[in-house]
């Protein structure tokens, strides 16, 4: 920064943190010691997050100890394990131990964030050769159904392997999660441009229209059927979701229940949340909902082909009753 350039302005717990890391480690965690929880979660965020502060910032934020600081710059070498024995100090080594990960699992995980947009088979090319714990660790970051689909495309004994480390882990500590996020990171940065990010499809397109008015729904499917039969198909058979149905009117679900037997409601809503299985259970007389309560108790698990079934068919009716103008699947204000 040359001379008369203002100093890049510091936020109040940024000032603060400058003042901390100035303190020898004794006075530092005698200070730390008398703040509650939530300004020492602040405090050691803002800490964290310093790397090299301008002379003229530390002058603005801690005039008085100006001296101590290096010409030109304060820098913070290694600042998270000068944080953690600060904390340590502080508090005691498990609350200090909690506080450091929360605040390292506040921090962004950029290529983590990345690869949930990439397709399996990308994702197999990053982490393919890691040891299963690392593999492990990384399915339990995606959606369920993309680590499904990275879990299938795995040899049979590795399957075998991930899946007991998964089913051993309790947690996932945040300084995993950084490693993790380190590893993506370089792998990405060696195959930067060679990655496809997963978007586009029947899917995506079926969404668009969903957003879209009707207008745009009966002028384009239609069109695009006389060129491409086959992707209109795909297209339609992606507008109405299951999820969708739990989003239906009362009246409307009403009526989409008096085709379905109550087996395969029960299958269907295995493992929907209470909240879907409430707007379910609103359309419903109280007895019967009582009854398909107790059947979803009973029954335990529904493995998930039963249910991803029972869910296609309940699809299927509705679509089936939204032709003949039985029920409507989107609301009457989108046009």
């Amino acid at each position: 920064m040359t001379a008369g350039e203002p100093a890049v302005a510091l936020s109040s717990a940024q000032q603060a943190a400058v003042v901390t890391l100035l303190l020898e480690e004794e006075v530092a965690a005698s200070v730390l010691e008398r703040l509650d929880p939530e300004d020492l979660r602040v405090l050691g965020d803002a800490m964290c997050g310093l790397a090299c502060v301008e002379q003229a910032a530390v002058e603005d934020a801690v005039g008085a100890f100006l001296a101590t600081a290096e010409a030109g710059a304060l820098h913070v070498g290694n600042s998270e394990e000068r944080v953690s024995s600060l904390l340590q100090r502080a508090v005691g080594a498990p609350r200090a131990a909690l506080l450091v990960e929360q605040m390292e699992g506040a921090a962004s995980a950029r290529s983590l964030a990345i690869a949930r947009w990439l397709d399996p088979h990308s994702l197999l090319a990053l982490v393919g050769g890691e040891p299963p714990q690392v593999i492990a660790a990384l399915l339990l970051m995606l959606e369920p159904r993309q680590a499904a689909r990275v879990l299938a495309l795995l040899p049979q004994d590795l399957q075998v392997e991930v899946v007991g480390r998964v089913a051993r882990l309790e947690r996932l500590p945040a300084r995993a999660r950084a490693l993790l996020d380190t590893l993506l990171d370089r792998r990405m940065d060696e195959s930067f441009g060679t990655l496809p990010l997963r978007a586009g499809g029947p899917r995506d397109a079926a969404a668009l229209i969903n957003a879209a008015s009707r207008d745009v729904e009966h002028h384009v499917l239609p069109a695009l059927a006389r060129q491409h039969a086959d992707l209109a198909q795909a297209i339609t058979d992606e507008l109405v979701t299951f999820a969708m149905l739990l989003e239906l009117q009362p009246a409307d679900m009403g009526r989409l229940l008096r085709e379905i037997d109550a087996a395969m409601l029960v299958d269907a809503l295995a493992g929907v949340d209470e909240r879907g299985q409430e707007q379910v259970f609103a359309a419903m007389s109280a007895r019967a909902a009582e009854g398909v309560r107790d059947e979803l108790a009973q029954r335990g698990r529904v493995p998930g082909d039963a249910a991803e079934r029972a869910r296609t068919a309940m699809v299927t009716e509705a679509r089936r009753l939204a032709a003949a103008g039985e029920i409507s699947l989107r609301d009457e204000s989108d046009g």
